[in-house]
Parts: structure tokens; sequence; C-alpha cells
């Protein structure tokens, strides 16, 4: 940093509002570094310059302060010096001392507190455990070796060990690639462990699951679980997200950062731009030459061997559209997906930047990220792993920067939020990995059948689903997008095949003419023997552009094979026919007539024959077998429930929201602002025309509620609400809604977060700009459809109570709106006949 940036810093530093005294004064801090602190800046670009010597973890740039780790007394005085003015983030001192306290009383290793979260022996155990298990899927792969293992001397080192997924007794030419790679950043947890949970969802689900079936089958899926096995023994040790380098011994040995930062020492752009250092105890030390450490060596050569290179490492040549492969460099903390360039703080468009940007929209759909430029937030980075992928090789390339707290993310929020809003992002990559510069474009086949289709042999069968042009992430602009022209089926070969046959199915109602269309059709079987097949369905949008496939198994059986299981279902308290309950056998579902008959046909098995309707207690006949050639008959009893209804309300009936409050109960709090809460028409749960609640997020500070009326609840009561939503959010989330529950007639408010078992809080509010309910659990971002919520009310059996729906928002940015339907409060009790009798009036008297 220059002698002029430092004095611009201090003296725009020195222009921020004062912060609290405690909160500022070093002497009230725990007495030995290191210190996590949020430091608020007024100016980005100076905050950049000093990327070499500081080590920032996330940069707000709405709230404009920058979290960052306070490594020494030195370092602190160094800060001063500019100017900073600190404050202590508290949460993440919090864990820090629990840790440094286990670690010091219970000699306990910091990852053990992290059970989550496997060590390097444990990964490469993994690993182990993975070829013997599955030799016919999994090839290690042994790319080369860790900076240890290459010295003589000192620790052994590791092998830089690749898992390559695919068929191997399939073997087609040119499969298409998706490598992924964990935690080259050594305190960075989550990345290891979600791209071995990664690993592991395909081998199982391999066989189970039509989608990852076939891309095991004609992909390759090569996965680097420890990226940086040296420097994770160090940190995966340390009661502190210190290490992030690797274990270089010729670099700062005796500093707390010892090494070379992998994502500073790759090929393309080495010291061409910024955000690396020569300083070797730099935390963004570069290394002294490009791929100088024997790690990204490894790496460097190994994708060689996986993407052929199709452009010039230029800066303004594209890779062609059809250029097939996706690289993945998983780190942690930022909440973001990343794509280049971003060698310097001004890098330019990466020439491919529109298609790159798609399939970050596609991915961050599922995650919830910010998809942008890699520069844009987090400043320039020189010799980094993306740039060099897409640089040097032409492949679409991409950071995913995972969320939820700091490195060592807890690992409730990895159980609960990165693992599963991931999971589905990676595959979706894996999919598109065929020619991800175009197909990221195309539409989405969604709502196929979860179990395999059956049909006899011979037959014909009905497949439905729904076509969409709009699963994309619009927190950083929005994607063109167009309406469905078609859907077409792939049975037993895919698209891709010279061999195989388009079945065109048709649109729901008639016409493909909207970006989201229900679709149906008839596939015939004819020419194919028993056994199990895929079926893959691919949509067209206007443009011409055809999507990604998704699949479904179809189970085709020889007559003789299939079992019969039939019979009726009655009312238990009348026994009249129960029409349209629902039973589900051998992963097979059917619905009975207005006879209560129902029958179902299945490859002959033994599972069990489970039984629902709406207003019956669900009933399960376990170890049901069925006998090829032969119909076994169950009559099933269903007991009725007299649900208890406090409130049922689909807002229907309603023209205004004057009309729910006259006419409802409902009301809208007292408003810190403006208090927007309405009914509108043409958007709701149930039919897509009907009425909601809905509430606006606006660009200013508010504190709104929609409220019940009071109710005394019963045993066992439960909320229920379908809703949708889109909040601001952004590098953090920054307004949202929550739900509350007073005992007291509106006077207090208690949160019910943590009574909701169906769809919870998603994010934390952030702090900043003043929000009412900044720094509190609650639904955040953006939910595209309805969605249904349960909440637990039990704990307040016998209680007069009210519920409320509160919005918080700050003094910024807008987003969309809250909507809020199909509102229930129930309780469930087993029926007697003479409440039945009652209820229908035959005890009626004259």
């Amino acid at each position: 940093m220059t002698k002029t940036a430092q004095i611009q810093l201090i003296s725009l530093l020195l222009m921020t509002p004062a912060l609290s005294t405690a909160s500022q004064n070093p002497s009230e801090w725990p007495d030995n570094p290191p210190w996590v602190v949020m430091a608020d800046y007024p100016d980005k670009a100076s905050v950049l310059d000093l990327k070499e010597d500081i080590d920032f973890w996330k940069l707000d740039e709405k709230n404009k302060t920058v979290l960052l780790m306070v490594k020494s007394h030195q370092e602190l005085n160094q800060l001063k010096s500019l100017g900073f003015r600190l404050r202590l983030s508290q949460p993440q001192m919090d864990k820090h001392l629990k840790l440094l306290h286990n670690e010091r009383s219970n000699n306990i290793r910091t990852i053990d507190n992290f059970p989550c979260y496997r060590t390097v022996q444990e990964t490469y155990d993994a690993m182990a455990n993975m070829a013997s298990t599955y030799p016919d899927l999994v090839s290690l792969v042994d790319i080369g070796d860790s900076w240890h293992k290459e010295t003589p001397g000192g620790d052994a080192g590791y092998d830089m060990q690749v898992v390559k997924i695919t068929n191997q007794n399939l073997p087609l030419n040119d499969k298409p690639v998706l490598y992924a790679m964990g935690s080259i950043h050594a305190r960075e947890y989550p990345p290891a462990e979600l791209v071995t949970r990664f690993a592991e969802y395909l081998l199982s689900q391999y066989g189970q699951d039509a989608d990852v079936t076939w891309l095991v089958d004609y992909h390759e899926i090569h996965l680097l679980l420890q990226g940086n096995p040296d420097g994770r023994t160090i940190a995966q040790t340390e009661p502190f997200a210190n290490q992030r380098k690797n274990m270089n011994e010729n670099h700062c040995l005796n500093g707390n950062q010892q090494g070379v930062d992998m994502n500073r020492n790759f090929l393309f752009r080495w010291n061409e731009g910024t955000g690396s250092s020569d300083n070797d105890c730099s935390q963004v030390f570069r290394g002294e030459s490009a791929v100088s450490e024997p790690e990204t060596e490894a790496i460097n050569e190994y994708i060689k061997t996986l993407f052929p290179d199709d452009r010039p490492d230029d800066l303004v040549t594209p890779a062609p559209l059809t250029k097939p492969g996706v690289y993945l460099d998983i780190h942690n903390v930022a909440e973001l997906i990343l794509f280049p360039f971003g060698y310097a703080n001004g890098a330019g468009q990466a020439p491919n930047h529109d298609q790159l940007m798609t399939l970050a929209r596609r991915m961050a759909y599922y995650s919830n990220y910010r998809p942008e430029q890699s520069n844009a937030t987090l400043g320039g980075a020189d010799g980094a792993s993306d740039d060099n992928a897409y640089g040097t090789l032409g492949v679409a390339a991409y950071t995913i920067e995972l969320g939820e707290g700091d490195f060592y993310s807890s690992c409730d929020a990895f159980e609960n939020t990165i693992y599963p809003d991931n999971l589905p992002a990676l595959i979706y990559a894996a999919k598109a990995s065929r020619m991800p510069y175009v197909l990221a474009s195309g539409p989405d086949v969604t709502n196929l059948p979860d179990t395999p289709v059956q049909v006899e042999t011979g037959g014909a069968f009905v497949i439905a689903g729904t076509a969409t042009d709009l699963q994309f992430n619009s927190s950083n602009g929005s994607e063109p997008t167009h309406n469905i022209t078609a859907v077409n089926a792939y049975l037993a070969m895919p698209s891709w095949d010279g061999t195989a046959t388009a079945v065109s199915l048709s649109a729901s109602d008639g016409n493909f003419n909207s970006k989201t269309e229900n679709f149906n059709g008839t596939v015939a079987t004819a020419g194919l023997s028993e056994g199990r097949y895929t079926l893959w369905l691919e949509a067209t949008d206007a443009t011409g552009t055809t999507g990604v496939p998704s699949a479904v198994f179809v189970d085709v059986i020889d007559p003789a094979n299939i079992g019969t299981v039939s019979g009726q279902v009655t009312d238990a308290l009348t026994g009249a026919p129960v029409a349209q309950a629902l039973l589900s056998y051998a992963g097979i579902q059917d619905s009975t007539d207005q006879q209560g008959q129902y029958s179902i046909q299945t490859a002959a098995t033994t599972s069990d024959l489970n039984i629902s309707k709406l207003g019956y207690f669900s009933q399960s006949l376990a170890a049901v077998q069925t006998t090829g050639g032969l119909v076994t008959n169950r009559n099933i009893v269903l007991q009725p429930v007299c649900e208890q209804s406090l409130l049922a309300d689909d807002v229907d009936d309603y023209a205004n929201i004057n009309e729910a409050i006259s006419e409802g109960g409902w009301s809208v709090d007292p408003p810190l602002g403006s208090n927007d809460f309405r009914v509108e028409t043409g958007d709701d749960h149930s039919t897509g025309s009907a009425n909601s609640f809905v509430s606006t997020n606006e660009a200013v500070v508010t504190d709104k509620s929609l409220m019940t009326i009071a109710m005394t609840l019963p045993v066992q009561a439960e909320l229920q609400f379908w809703h949708k939503h889109q909040f601001e959010s952004g590098n953090a989330d920054y307004d949202g809604g929550v739900i509350e529950i007073s005992t007291n007639a509106g006077t207090d408010w208690q949160d019910l977060g943590s009574y909701i078992t169906q769809n919870g809080y998603n994010g934390t509010l952030s702090g900043g700009f003043d929000n009412p309910l900044g720094g509190r659990q609650a639904f955040t971002g953006s939910l595209g459809v309805f969605t249904e919520v349960k909440v637990d009310l039990a704990a307040f059996a016998n209680e007069s109570v009210m519920i409320r729906w509160r919005m918080g928002t700050d003094n910024t940015q807008g987003a969309g709106d809250w909507k809020i339907d199909d509102v229930h409060i129930t309780a469930a009790g087993v029926c007697e006949l003479s409440d039945l009798i009652f209820i229908d009036g035959f005890n009626a008297q004259p």
C-alpha cells in the first residue's frame, strides 16, 4: 500500500462515526490474539489496498463493513495507526474462546468440536472405503504430492488424491467432466466435507436415483476432496481459523501464516494483478514463482488432462460455446458464486462472461448465493484457481464461496443449510458439464415421479411433469427467460446418442406458450425386454435452446411377474367407502375410486402398504406380500379425525384488507413506517388466480405485522400456512419476516422459529441500517413458489393466543413481496360416533 493511499485511508476512516467505546477499546478485549473484529469502511478501493497484509474474511458492501482477523499486537497497532476503528465480532470470539477452553481443559482437538467435519486422515479413509465398496464406479488417482510428501524429512505428507467417479463398465469416449475441489485454503472446514459428501451421495444413490445414475454412467466426476492436506493438518488442530496456506516450511516457518497461498500460485496472470503479496508471511503470499508449489503443480497438470485447451491465453478470445466441462474450486464464508476474470481489482469481463453468469445464476438458484464476477465484491486475486482454469483452458470455471458464519462454520449450519442447498447446485453443474455455455440458458424439467414408473412389456405409460425457464437467481441482474416450446422424452438412450428416438410430449393446457408449462404424454415400450430403463426428459425454449435433462426410471415387467394388491377402504364409524384415499406400495401410488376401491400392480415383492387421506388417521400394513400373476386382497378401515379448526382462512372471501379485518378478525399492528399488509388477487397457493395476504419489502425502515384474532389453543394444536417471498438479500440478508405468538393479548410477543417443524427460517438478518429485526433468525432471500410451513403449538395448550406475521425492512434497498395464504390452525382427535350423528343432524329435535 502506498503512503498516499494510507493517508487517504486514514482520512476516510477518521470521518467514520465513532463506535461505542466499549466495542472499540482493545483493553477490554481478550489478552491474547488473534481477534476477529468488524471494521467500518467508507471507501472500498482503499480497503482493498490493504488486502496483501490484512486477513479480510468477508466484505459487506451494503453495510460498508469488513470482517477481519487481527493476528498480533503488532498488526493491531498497524491498523490503529492507519485510523481503523475496530470492534470485536462477538459471535466469532465467543466461539473461539469456547474452543480454546475445550482444547486447553480437555485436550481435545478443535475439529472434534465439529463432528460433521472429517480430519484429513478420516477423509483419506473415506476415499479408500469408496474405492473398495464401489470398485466399478471409483478410481483413486494420485495426481502428485503435497509439500511434505515431496520434501525429505519431517512429516510424511500426503498424495494429492482425486476420487474419479464414473461407470467403468460403460467405457465411452469423451465423457463430459465435472472437476471440483475443496479446502485449498486449509482453515475452511466446510468445502472438503461438502465435496466428500457429494462423492458419497453419488455412489450411494447410483441405481436408486435416475439423475445420479445417468450422470455416473455418461459423465466423469473428478473430486479432489482435500486440496491442501498438509495445511489442513495444521488447521484442524488450531482453536482458531488461522492457517490458510500450504505447509511449505521455507516461508514464514516461525510465523502464524506458514507457507504459500495456493489460490495465488496458479499460472494465469500470476503476479500481474492485485490481491497477492511477495511477503512470505502475508496470508496471500503468491510464492516465488507461478505453480512453485507441488500441490498447485499437481492440480494444474491434472486439469490439462481433463479439459482440452480450446482458447489462447489472452483476455479477448472466447471459448467455443460447445466447450464441455465445468471446474469448481470450493471455498468458504462469503456466500458467493464467482467466475473469471478476477486477477485484478479492475479486471474486465471474460469473453464468455454472459455464459459464465448464466450458469452461475443457475447454481445460485439452489444455494441463494450471489452470482458475480470474481473481483466484484472481494477485489482482485491474481494467480487464482478459477482464472487459471478458464484463462488457460477455456473451461467454465467457478469459485463457490459457501456461507453461514465463519471459516469454522457450525455443524448446524452445515447440515441444515450448506450441504442441502449446495448439493442440487453440484448436481446441476454436473448435468451442465456436457455443454455448459449452452445448456445453462435452456429450461429445466421438474416435478417428475419420485419412484420408478412400472409398465408391462410391450405396454405404454403416461409421464407428466413441469418445464420451466425461470430457475435463475436474480440477486445480481435478471437472466433473459423465454416461453417453453417443446418437451421431448427419450427412453433407454439419451438424446446425445445417435440411436435415440424423441417422443414429443404435450402441454397440459393444450399449448406451449408460457415460461412454465405442465406437460404430459404417452411413451411406448415396444421392443424392450423386462428390465430397468432410464427415461430422459428435455425442454426447449423459444430461442431453440434445450436445457439439461432430468430423468426417471422405467421398470418394464413381464406380466407373469406382476403381482396385484387390491381392496376397499372404508370409514371406521359409518362403514361408507372412502374415495380419494392415497395408497403407496413398493414406491407405487394409487388412490381409491368412489366405491373406495384400489388396485396396485407392481413387480412381485414384499412391502408396507401405506394409506392416508385428509381427515383420517394414516395407517400402515406391514410386510404385505404380492405374488406374480396373483391378487393379494387387503381391505382397510380408516379412523376419521375429528379435526377442531380454530382458524381456516384461504383469504378468498375478502375483497380487501378491511374485509379481512371486519369479517375474519384479522388486524394489522400499529406500524413503524407504513403498514401495507393487504389482500391481492392473482397469485395464491391453491388456484393461482385467487387471493393472498401481501406486503411489500420497501426501501424504508418498517416494522409491520399481520395478526390473527385471539383464540384458545387445545392440546396438540398446529399452525399451517403457505407463503412465498422475495426479501432483499446480497452479501447479507437485510430484510425478512418472522412468526411470533402472544399469550397476553398482544402486550408481549415470542418468536415461533424454534417451534417450526417444516420449512423454517433460512437466514439471519443483518444488524445494520436500522432493521427492527436485525440480528434475528428469519425467513430471508427469495422463495419463488408457495411453500407450506408447519408450526407446533403444543407448548401453548390451553392458552389464549394471537399469532402474527412480522416483516422488518431497513432504510435502503427494497425487493419484492411476502405473500401468505391458506392459514390454518387445527387440532386433531379421534371421532366419537355420537359426535358424528349430532353433526349430521340425525338426533336434532323437532
